[in-house]
């Protein structure tokens, strides 16, 4: 009897760890796409700074798992208030939207052909390649 008990604790021990590998590779499988997405994603807001000289800019990124796409996200504000926001595919160099508001207030939105008339439907378009 003890050896069948030991047998079941080992075969759930190796199940556990099996279980455990299995899961830690998925995440570890996403953290890579994530990293690389980083690097790439820093090479295309390098490479864009040489057309925007003297604009400050920041950028963020997301690798989308659902879309299997890197997504950088560029802002440039001028001075006056200007701000201008794309975000780009990374990887194919696609544009797939802008928001833009002007010194007088103005906005200028779209996301894949989609308008949008304010700062709160920008962020509900691009959710989906930002987040997750």
């Amino acid at each position: 009897m003890r050896s069948v008990c030991l047998l079941t604790l080992v075969a759930l021990v190796f199940f556990t760890i099996g279980t455990a590998v299995s899961f830690g590779g998925a995440a570890k499988d996403a953290y890579e796409l994530q990293e690389r997405c980083g690097r790439s994603a820093a090479k295309a807001f390098e490479a864009d700074r040489y057309w925007n000289p003297g604009i400050p800019e920041v950028y963020s990124c997301h690798y989308s798992r659902t879309l299997n796409k890197c997504f950088i996200m560029i802002t440039a504000t001028s001075v006056g208030s200007h701000v201008n926001v794309n975000i780009y595919d990374v990887n194919e160099s696609k544009r797939y939207g802008g928001y833009t508001r002007w010194f007088d207030g103005a906005i200028t939105c779209e996301v894949e052909g989609k308008v949008c008339h304010s700062q709160s439907e920008w962020d509900a378009f691009v959710k989906p390649y930002m987040e997750e």
